[in-house]
């Protein structure tokens, strides 16, 4: 019956390795493999710390539409799976930090007659989309694994930008990096490496 019908989501998954995490960790205390992978900071994910080098971002003065142009341009890169870009200040005290982040989910309302919109600065276009500009989140490098997903699964997004002390982006941490570094971690040392 369609009532058994169910999708599986990146967000069940990153849900169920948080709960792996909190069930091995009240279990075990800090002597599992998955509470040593819930400890290491982000920064030292092989695949997140490549990744990073090639960072793509947008400048809030820029329109809406180069923005997504940069944000389709590099989503077929295969050593990058792009689905948002941050948007930095470039102007002001603020230079250079992250101030809202840019996805392409955020085209999905858009109708005909708002195509204009995208001609707008991207801060612009994202506060006539929300009513208000979203909050980007952020965590710093040393951030541990465990804390990266609690932050976004507590907050119900799909990233976490990685920023310097200034609030400059770094780099991010995504579902699907939380996905590949516990998937890959646990499966290095099931096979003994």
């Amino acid at each position: 019956p369609e009532d058994d019908a169910y999708i599986f989501t990146q967000t069940d998954c990153a849900n169920f390795i948080r709960d792996r995490i909190r069930d091995e960790v009240a279990k075990f205390g800090g002597g599992s493999l998955v509470a040593a992978i819930s400890k290491l900071p982000i920064n030292i994910m092989k695949k997140i710390e490549q990744r990073n080098k090639d960072l793509v971002t947008v400048r809030a003065s820029d329109s809406a539409l180069s923005g997504f142009a940069k944000l389709m341009k590099h989503k077929v890169r295969k050593d990058w799976n792009l689905g948002a870009i941050p948007v930095i200040a470039d102007g002001g005290k603020d230079e250079g930090k992250i101030v809202a982040t840019l996805s392409a989910s955020d085209l999905r309302s858009l109708t005909q007659d708002e195509v204009p919109f995208l001609l707008r600065p991207v801060t612009d276009y994202l506060k006539y989309i929300y009513g208000k500009i979203p909050t980007p989140l952020s965590v710093s490098a040393e951030t541990t694994f465990g804390e990266a997903l609690n932050k976004i699964l507590d907050n119900k997004v799909h990233r976490v930008w990685v920023a310097d002390g200034k609030g400059s982006p770094t780099g991010v941490f995504a579902l699907t990096d939380a996905i590949y570094q516990f998937t890959s971690e646990a499966s290095k040392a099931q096979n003994g490496g």
